[in-house]
Parts: structure tokens; C-alpha cells; sequence
């Protein structure tokens, strides 16, 4: 069972004296009847918190319309949706094949016409990829953690993804049930990066550019760091290996339905009127702002690219396998945000995840360390996985007060504000902290 596997990293004990005491049969059994349980429960109380009355999400007017096309035996013209004034559906096509798979199993039912019940068993199945991601998460935080935590602890990590407030902000009121997919492909390609594994963390990563075309933004840094240390035949396996995963993906639906596809994944936006919380309102009636009305995807993809080769110069100690590498995701992601021409509350989940794993990775540092003051700055660290949250709660201040309209100056300076400093933040600390190999253990920043 898919959620069982996500869970069990939870619920592992880990003898650090000896591996020799295994647990005995009934100790096993009942680790996994546990597993099972809290695997249910879980998804229980996703499909719950469904139930109740949620105004239509881009699941109900995006998502859902292409799998009803696919449903229809169509499933290479899911591009051929629009909603209001012709926005399209786009996001990748990746997400659209375990969503079409539900809604089957909906319309199986008699499900798929009642708003309600086929929110619940979408948000039900799909709470297992916010477990996967939840794992991916737990994984990448034990990787620096030198002596392996505790079960309490262990659960007490996986929470802190798995009931994350940004979670169900995302994927249940804004129906973006694709994010956690790409954030579990997105840290399992970190992970296998780590590992040496180049080949498979660039399918990983190409398979994440299917979920989300932003996700080009963790493409760019990954590859950067291993040009950077002369990895030059890796750079190219991982650029190569995630380009033509993305590239195979697509091709079909661009040969059955050419000029939806171009439109969905790339014209349209350059149509799109500027939004509020973007940065670009604040430059109305200048050239500058006539430039970001068009190209601000350019801008973002030069402004993360930028960053990156900034971070690299300041840190050129930092390397695939370093925590910093999430600090790096992190900050090419925030560009995103930063630059382009609208903001929505559901741009910061990533950014919850990524500083998340950040923080907690610090726990490595400061269980070896002795004096106050690092576990002191360990949990001060918290403060940016929820400066994300408060960022969000911001965006959503902005819309809720213009009724999802045109942002008042006020809301709009106040959203680019908060995203450049937590942007600004997260650089810094890359750009100023003294590499780990240089400080002594005594006074090592958590």
C-alpha cells in the first residue's frame, strides 16, 4: 500500500547500540498495523475536511474539466479546456494521469456530478502523494543527522510536512493537487543527486517539469552546482536526462493537439493582465511595467539564474550533497514569486517544504552540540518555514480584500515586501554563513 510505504520511515526504530536485536514477528506486525492505521486515518481526515461547502478551485474549473475530456476517450486533447476570458489548464500533464484514474473511480460510483463526494475521494487518494512528500521530506532531514532520531522524533518531522496549514491551503482551497507530486519527485531527485545517482535524479526532476512548469527553477541551480565543481559529463547527464523526460512527456499531446498545447503551457500567459501582489503594479505606466506585462517568465528564470550563480561564487564549498542545497531551492524558487506578473497563496507550499527540511536539518548540529545557544539558533531557524506561511496569509489578504480582483497599493506593497525579505533572508544566509568544515563543533550554526 502506497500510503503505508510513505508512512514507514515514521515508524522504523532504529537501535543505535547494536543492529543485532532485531524486533521480534509480533513486534513487526503490530509496527505495521500501526502503519496501516495512521495511513487511514490520515486519509480519512483529507477526505473529511473535503466535505464541507469550498467555492469552485482550480480543481473544479481546470482539473477536473481534462479528466473528464480524458474520461471521454480523449486524453491527448485535455489541453482543449478553458474557463472564463479562454484561460487554459496550464499545468503539466503528469498530475492528469492519477487524477483521471479517480475520477474512473468516481464516475464508477456516480460520484463525478456531486460536488462533494468526488472532492472527498480526490482529496482522499491524493492525500498519499502529501504522505510520499511528507517521507521525501523526513528522508532528506536524516540525511544529516548523524546519529539517527528517535520514533517520537521521526513522527514529530513527518507532522510537521504532512499537517502543514500550507498544505490544505494549497491543494484543498486552491484544488492544486499537482504540488505535493512535484515536491515529492523534487526532493527524491535531491536525495538520488546526493547519492551520485545523476541519471535517475534527472528523470525525477523531468518527471517534475511534467507536474509544473516552474519547476525549470530547481532545474537550473541543480545543474549549476554540478558545472560548478567541473561535473561537467553529470551536468549534461542530468540536464540531458531531465529535458528529455519533459520533452517525451509532452510530444504526444503537442502532435494530437498542437496549437492547445502551445497556447496552455506557453502563449497565454504573455496575454495575462498584471495581478495583484506583483511587483510589476507598482511600476504601472512605465516601460518597465510594459516589459513585465509580457516577458516576466523571462525575468524570473533570469533572476533565479542570477541568484544562483551569485550563491555559488559566494559559496563555492557548497556542492550536491550539502544542506545549503535546500537554502538554493528555496531561493531560486522564491524568484518565482518575486517576479512574475500575478501572485497566489499556493506559490509559497514549496517554499514551506524547502526551508522546512532547511531547519530541521540543522537538528544534525545541534543534537552533537553542547551549549545552549545552538539549539537556541535551531529553533529560531523555524522562523522561516513559517515566514512562508505568513507570506501566504498575506497573498490571501490581498485577494480576500479585493475580492479577488485588482489589489489595493497598500496590499501589493506590503505582499512584495514580506516575499523579497524572506527572499533577501534565505540568500544571505547562504551567501554570509560560514562553511560547516570552518567552524569549530562547539560553535556550529544550527
Amino acid at each position: 500500500m502506497a500510503a503505508e510505504r510513505a508512512l514507514a520511515p515514521v515508524a522504523e526504530h532504529y537501535n543505535p547500540e547494536s543492529s543485532a536485536h532485531a524486533p521480534s514477528n509480533g513486534r513487526a506486525w503490530l509496527r505495521r498495523g500501526m502503519l496501516a492505521l495512521l495511513s487511514a486515518l490520515y486519509i480519512a481526515f483529507w477526505g473529511a475536511t473535503a466535505l464541507p461547502n469550498i467555492n469552485p478551485t482550480d480543481f473544479d474549473v481546470f482539473f477536473l474539466p481534462s479528466a473528464r475530456v480524458a474520461l471521454a476517450g480523449h486524453p491527448l486533447l485535455i489541453y482543449s479546456v478553458r474557463y472564463v476570458s479562454g484561460y487554459p489548464n496550464a499545468n503539466g500533464p503528469l498530475s492528469m494521469l492519477p487524477l483521471t484514474l479517480v475520477a474512473a473511480l468516481a464516475q464508477h460510483f456516480g460520484w463525478l456530478n456531486d460536488t462533494h463526494l468526488r472532492r472527498m475521494l480526490v482529496m482522499a487518494l491524493f492525500s498519499i502523494f502529501a504522505l510520499l512528500m511528507s517521507r521525501e521530506a523526513l528522508l532528506a532531514v536524516e540525511r544529516f543527522v548523524a546519529r539517527p532520531l528517535t520514533s517520537y522524533q521521526r513522527l514529530l518531522v513527518f507532522a510537521f510536512f504532512a499537517f502543514s496549514p500550507e498544505l490544505w491551503h494549497t491543494v484543498l482551497l486552491y484544488g492544486h493537487i499537482e504540488i505535493p507530486i512535484l515536491l515529492t519527485l523534487l526532493l527524491a531527485s535531491a536525495r538520488l543527486l546526493a547519492r551520485g545517482r545523476v541519471l535517475a535524479a534527472g528523470v525525477l526532476l523531468g518527471l517534475a517539469l511534467l507536474t509544473r512548469s516552474m519547476a525549470v527553477l530547481y532545474l537550473i541551480p541543480l545543474t549549476l552546482l554540478l558545472a560548478r565543481h567541473h561535473r561537467w559529463r553529470d551536468s549534461a547527464t542530468f540536464l540531458g536526462a531531465a529535458s528529455l523526460v519533459a520533452t517525451l512527456g509532452i510530444l504526444p499531446f503537442w502532435l494530437a493537439d498542437r496549437a492547445d498545447v502551445l497556447y496552455s503551457l506557453v502563449t497565454f500567459r504573455a496575454s495575462l493582465p498584471v495581478g495583484g501582489g506583483s511587483f510589476w503594479e507598482l511600476l504601472r505606466g512605465t516601460p518597465a511595467y510594459n516589459f513585465g506585462a509580457t516577458h516576466d517568465s523571462v525575468v524570473v528564470i533570469a533572476l533565479a539564474l542570477l541568484v544562483a550563480a551569485i550563491t555559488l561564487a559566494f559559496r563555492p564549498d557548497v556542492t550536491v550533497a550539502s544542506r545549503e542545497v535546500y537554502a538554493l531551492l528555496a531561493v531560486c524558487g522564491l524568484c518565482f514569486s518575486l517576479a512574475i506578473k500575478t501572485i497566489w497563496p499556493y506559490y509559497f507550499l514549496d517554499t514551506y517544504v524547502l526551508l522546512g527540511v532547511l531547519w530541521l536539518s540543522g537538528l544534525g548540529q545541534a543534537l552533537r552540540a553542547h551549549t545552549n545557544s545552538v539549539w537556541v539558533r535551531m529553533w529560531l531557524g523555524a522562523i522561516l518555514p513559517l515566514a512562508a506561511i505568513g507570506v501566504a496569509l498575506l497573498g490571501e489578504y490581498g485577494l480576500s480584500t479585493a475580492g479577488y480582483g485588482i489589489w489595493s497599493p497598500f496590499a501589493t506593497i506590503l505582499m512584495t515586501a514580506a516575499t523579497l525579505t524572506l527572499t533577501v533572508t534565505v540568500a544571505c544566509w547562504m551567501w554570509l554563513r560560514v562553511p560547516a568544515d570552518r567552524v569549530p563543533a562547539s560553535r556550529s550554526v544550527g
